[in-house]
């Protein structure tokens, strides 16, 4: 007896079916690769139905995923790149630090690497922008400010920066 060997057919369905949920994904906003991945993952694994839908297993769905994704990279529809840059650029517009940045960028997508270009930035660079951060959630309060501060205030501050992904170096040299 040979095992049950699902029709071309249903593979072929399959694959448009990640692929117009991939686009629907893309078409919002930009993924990287192993959140598009995880996100196609739930939508087809999560249910029982659509692996019996298809008759495929588990392994099958996995290679129909990975086909998917290099389709949608081979037309240009998903790009680590694009997406990197994106995701800095808003996060730094958030005031977000180096270290949060890098963080939520491991957990989205495997294309860390491309990360360094983008976050090159010089040390002065981020001790600017930790003044204004400070400064806009402290104001003239703020110890970047130069005003001089009550320990628990400053240790409050601190705390706040390093909670935003700042490395504490640069934030002990901010209030020096």
């Amino acid at each position: 007896m040979q095992p049950f060997e699902p029709e071309k057919g249903q593979r072929e369905q399959l694959q448009q079916d990640l692929q117009n949920h991939a686009l629907r994904l893309l078409g919002t906003r930009e993924h990287g690769d192993k959140e598009l991945l995880h996100k196609l993952r739930q939508k087809f694994a999560a249910k029982a139905e659509s692996l019996e839908q298809y008759g495929i297993s588990a392994d099958e769905l996995n290679e129909q995923l990975q086909d998917c994704l290099a389709h949608c990279r081979e037309n240009n529809w998903q790009s680590d790149e694009r997406y990197i840059e994106q995701l800095v650029s808003s996060l730094l517009a958030k005031g977000q630090g180096p270290m949060k940045i890098r963080q939520k960028a491991q957990q989205k997508s495997s294309r860390v690497d491309l990360l360094d270009a983008y976050l090159d930035l010089d040390n002065s660079d981020w001790l600017e922008q930790m003044r204004d951060v400070l400064y806009k959630k402290y104001g003239a309060n703020s110890g970047a400010e130069g005003t001089r501060l009550a320990p628990k205030d400053k240790a409050k501050q601190m705390r706040f920066l390093q909670s935003r992904g700042y490395r504490p170096d640069l934030i002990w040299r901010l209030f020096r």
